[in-house]
């Protein structure tokens, strides 16, 4: 492309776009295509950052701005299910006989609940999906504590004032959340005000928190915040997750579990 004859402003451009593209690029390649010194780039990389258009890892950049679509719960039934189904198989690996867990709302909630069955002998599950509850009700050894509230159709939960009050008086000794996006910048996101308050709740009720979220929903925003990243979560991804990606959240002391 000829970095001499490029202008900073337009090979700074197509940099952002290549990440946007991508999700990651690394350095090495940036400066083969664009042709320009390690110096040169740092500053490139440095501006795009102090932009909010990517964030810079060890050894080149990652898109920090991609956002996640919201879809129904009936349309993403299908999505990812041999992910969700891993994530769901890692997560039983933090689970102990008679713990007391909360149980998130959702289609990664669906494999969840049926992954439990038959590895465990005696549990105590909170929720306030009808999923995670018809999955599990009728097994001798899982003692259900349903949530009731308002219902929502298209996600077949449970949501509003009496669910949050239930919350309020009930004690976990974990939570296993399923977020639409999880991000270092944004925190974990979700789209739906009335379950987002849930889930804020559901986190507040446990002493540990465990995140599950398949690769692609790294480094993503969705529109409500649920809550900051903290050092004291557990992230439950798949392999696919790309190493710059969990690089970066090592490097912030954020426990990311690629199975």
């Amino acid at each position: 492309m000829g970095g001499l004859q490029m202008l900073a402003v337009e090979r700074r451009t197509k940099i952002h776009q290549m990440v946007e593209k991508n999700g990651s690029v690394e350095s090495s390649e940036l400066i083969k295509i664009f042709e320009v010194t390690g110096e040169t780039l740092r500053k490139d990389l440095m501006k795009l950052e102090s932009d909010g258009l990517l964030r810079r890892t060890h050894g080149g950049a990652i898109s920090v701005k991609k956002s996640v679509p919201m879809k129904k719960l009936e349309s993403r039934m299908d999505d990812c299910r041999s992910q969700k189904q891993a994530l769901s198989r890692i997560a039983c690996n933090y689970i102990n006989e008679g713990d007391i867990i909360i149980v998130d709302t959702g289609s990664t909630a669906y494999e969840f609940s049926k992954t439990l069955t038959g590895r465990f002998e005696s549990l105590t599950i909170i929720t306030a999906s009808n999923d995670v509850f018809a999955n599990l009700s009728g097994i001798n050894g899982m003692n259900m504590v349903m949530l009731g509230g308002f219902f929502h159709r298209d996600e077949n939960a449970f949501y509003g004032d009496l669910t949050l009050d239930a919350l309020r008086n009930l004690h976990a000794n974990k939570a296993f959340i399923f977020p639409s996006a999880v991000s270092l910048e944004n925190g974990i996101t979700d789209y739906n005000y009335d379950l987002t308050l849930v889930q804020k709740a559901m986190l507040k009720a446990a002493d540990k928190i465990f995140v599950l979220a398949d690769s692609n929903k790294f480094e993503k925003n969705a529109m409500l915040k649920i809550s900051d990243i903290t050092a004291g979560m557990t992230f439950i991804t798949d392999p696919g997750l790309d190493d710059d990606i969990f690089e970066l959240y090592k490097k912030e002391k954020i426990a990311v579990d690629r199975g």
